[in-house]
């Protein structure tokens, strides 16, 4: 799909309908972290922040094409045309993508900024937690051999 289906059917912005209904049953916790996200991001509503989540998941490919885009030989050239020319309708396509290229561009920070705070607490306690894991798997082999023991007892 190049960026312009993807564009298409991406459709998204403020004044599109969303006539698609989507209904996810979530834990209390996983509620919770979606509302202090709505609060952070000021997005309004935990449904335009699971919107903004989707949108996170599925903008790449579009803003990979469109960089590729932007940034081949015969855009700046295209760009010029369009300036002699005096399109300004095909030039605030271009302002538009780069305004929704540096939300999303915001976004990723955010995101990012979470994602590396969590690595750095997993990294921090990753021999803890390996030693937890270990343990509870001797406890899951003792019990199973105390399981099997009564088992055969009762035979």
């Amino acid at each position: 799909m190049n960026a312009v289906q993807f564009e298409n059917k991406l459709n998204v912005s403020p004044t599109t309908t969303k006539d698609k209904v989507l209904s996810v049953r979530v834990e209390d916790s996983l509620y919770s972290l979606l509302e202090e996200l709505t609060e952070d991001w000021k997005t309004g509503s935990v449904s335009k922040t699971v919107r903004t989540l989707l949108l996170y998941y599925f903008s790449p490919m579009f803003y990979e094409e469109q960089w590729k885009q932007v940034h081949s030989e015969d855009f700046s050239k295209y760009v010029q045309e369009l300036l002699n020319e005096g399109n300004e309708i095909e030039l605030q396509k271009y302002k538009n993508m780069l305004e929704k290229f540096s939300s999303y561009l915001k976004l990723f920070r955010t995101i990012n900024e979470k994602v590396n705070a969590t690595e750095q607490f997993l990294s921090e306690h990753e021999e803890m937690l390996e030693k937890v894991v270990s343990r509870l798997e001797e406890v899951s082999i003792l019990w199973k051999g105390k399981v099997f023991e009564g088992k055969k007892k009762q035979k």
